[in-house]
């Protein structure tokens, strides 16, 4: 899923718009043990061109999050407008493609809007990309129109605080936490009072008003994001709903927790109710999932 928030409106020319007041990431994968050897390595890069994240495990990289300005054109009436795209809200694999390892920057992806990486030394790098037509509007990164839209990054491993293996907060480091409990592993990224969740997590309910294929499911349908109140806490409860030719859905999603210092604690649970044309409405509840992570900096010794 693509979001794109422009500075204007003109939202109805997109695949979906969300105007956003800050930058966080939020994404949930199986549960690995914090403290086993083979925990994922998380990988962060954030510049004024960009907030990418990744996760490791062994030779498999999966991008977490990518948020970056773009730049789009309007045909009628001539108009051009900044802003930004927040993509993957769910954990998205890189596969091994003719440029090395990368994955399409949406479901229908095409060649021309993608993320490529590779892992070298002590870092992650490579280019993304967004060259997206959208009938009367044009969106790329770089700039207007660039001959070349792909914008260079590159991600520095992160480590948890405690563990004696990171560098002191920067004046703009941007507060990363990482953790997991139960079925949850959590990456989130706070910033100006807001928590916002990107990811996927288990569950035997439909979704959307399917049943999954997959053994997890994206937490929401868009990135959504969630207000901290001043003592840390936060809540705040989705309802989601559609129809599936005569049958309709509707979800009740739930999520909530506090910022406590150098940690964030949450639950999360999905309620699906689906009312066929015909018979009685059908409600599934999953399990509570819960989440404890505890902030992530720079590594020691990066630049």
């Amino acid at each position: 899923m693509v979001i794109l928030a422009l500075s204007m409106g003109r939202a109805h020319h997109l695949i979906a718009v969300a105007a956003v007041a800050a930058v966080a990431v939020a994404a949930l994968l199986p549960s690995v043990a914090a403290a086993d050897a083979a925990a994922p390595q998380i990988y962060v890069g954030s510049s004024p061109k960009y907030t990418i994240a990744f996760k490791a495990e062994g030779p498999s990289v999966s991008v977490l999050a990518l948020n970056a300005p773009i730049y789009c054109s309007f045909e009628n009436p001539p108009e051009r407008f900044p802003g930004s795209m927040y993509m993957f809200q769910a954990p998205t694999l890189l596969h091994q493609g003719p440029n090395g390892l990368e994955a399409p920057l949406r479901p229908a992806g095409g060649s021309s809007s993608y993320v490529r990486a590779s892992l070298g030394t002590g870092k992650l790098a490579g280019t993304f990309a967004l060259d997206q037509d959208e009938g009367s509007a044009d969106c790329q990164t770089a700039g207007y129109q660039p001959a070349a839209p792909a914008v260079k990054f590159e991600a520095a491993p992160y480590e948890p605080v405690g563990s004696g293996a990171t560098k002191s907060a920067g004046k703009d480091e941007i507060p990363i936490y990482y953790g997991n409990e139960g079925d949850a592993e959590v990456l989130l990224e706070t910033l100006r009072g807001q928590i916002e969740f990107r990811g996927a997590a288990p569950t035997r309910c439909p979704v959307a008003g399917k049943q999954p294929k997959t053994p997890r499911s994206p937490l929401f349908g868009d990135i959504e994001s969630v207000k901290r109140a001043a003592d840390g806490s936060f809540r705040r409860v989705f309802h989601p709903h559609g129809k599936i030719g005569g049958t309709t859905w509707s979800e009740a999603i739930t999520v909530a927790g506090a910022v406590e210092g150098d940690s964030i604690t949450g639950t999360y649970r999905r309620t699906t109710t689906i009312k066929p044309a015909q018979g009685s409405p059908r409600t599934c509840k999953d399990d509570l999932l819960t989440f404890d992570a505890v902030r992530y900096l720079p590594a020691a010794g990066t630049p």
